[in-house]
């Protein structure tokens, strides 16, 4: 008879899975440790997903690709260790996912995207970006239920961060972009339902924030630095941020539909140009979008 489980594994099978429970692309020592070649270049889809041995897993320097599912659902995997002076640039849609017991994470400097789901629903509680990071690009729904995650630094690198990348995180307090950050979009519900994320402080070059990128968060004050140079913020942006009652909106912005609906101020008052404070609202100039309406002093 076959079971929800059996049925699983045929077609992780059927989609040429390189390992099944108990079968490791490289099996670990007594102590659960697996050192991988030195010059090896990818590690293969797949190679350690369900691979229940493994405790720990040092990368060598010539890796410059984790594959996709490579250490997926490993309940026991602690420690990724990435050799001093790593090539990578490239971890693989869903490389880390459900590792559970995965609490530290250091990403070399040379990395350049991190994929798809690549740490959703994983155990981190701290991310480390290695001095001097080249990361362009967080994935759709990176870190998206890292229940645990309290604090990123995104460095000044990152252009992109991916719809859902660190959404339902109920536990995120503090979002920092490196100085000189070159953050140009936040996608759809990026932030989407981080509940204790109270204030946030955006980059100028900033372009765009998508829909609902900070829907039914816990934030009260948002700060965009002088020289913004934001276009667009989009459909219920910053819906239901009950306690939101301070920000500075940049002058020229569009804002979509409902973007302020449901915060701690009237909707109407936030409008391009903007500067509110605990809901007094002043008016340095007006000129943008609020949905379809135009708005300008001129």
């Amino acid at each position: 008879m076959f079971t929800t489980t059996t049925t699983y594994r045929i077609c992780l099978g059927l989609l040429g899975a390189v390992s099944v429970r108990g079968d490791c692309w490289i099996t670990p020592d007594i102590y659960g440790v697996v050192n991988i070649t030195d010059g090896t270049e990818t590690i293969p889809h797949a190679a350690f997903h369900l691979c229940d041995e493994l405790k720990a897993v040092n990368i060598p320097a010539s890796v410059q690709t984790v594959g996709s599912y490579s250490f997926n659902d490993n309940d026991n995997l602690e420690k990724v260790t990435f050799e001093e002076g790593s090539l990578l640039e490239y971890i693989g849609d869903d490389a880390f996912y459900a590792c559970d017991k995965l609490k530290l994470m250091t990403f070399p400097a040379n990395l350049k995207e991190i994929g798809i789901e690549a740490f959703c629903v994983s155990g981190l509680e701290e991310v480390v970006f290695e001095e001097g990071s080249q990361l362009e690009v967080i994935g759709h729904r990176a870190f998206r239920l890292c229940d645990t995650l309290k604090a990123v630094n995104i460095p000044a690198s990152v252009k992109k961060l991916g719809s859902y990348s660190f959404s339902h995180n109920y536990d995120l307090e503090t979002i920092i972009f490196e100085e000189g950050s070159l953050l140009e979009v936040i996608e759809d519900r990026a932030f989407k339902y981080c509940d204790k994320l109270k204030m946030i402080t955006l980059p100028p070059a900033l372009k765009e924030i998508g829909r609902y990128a900070f829907g039914y968060s816990g934030l009260e004050r948002v700060i965009f630095e002088e020289g913004s140079d934001l276009k667009t913020i989009g459909e219920g942006a910053f819906y239901g941020n009950d306690h939101l009652k301070s920000m500075n909106i940049p002058s020229g912005v569009e804002i979509g539909e409902y973007a302020f609906d449901r915060t701690g101020c009237p909707e109407c008052i936030f409008t391009p140009g903007a500067t509110i404070v605990n809901c007094t609202y002043s008016q340095a100039e007006t000129k943008g979008l609020r949905g379809t309406e135009l708005v300008s002093s001129e």
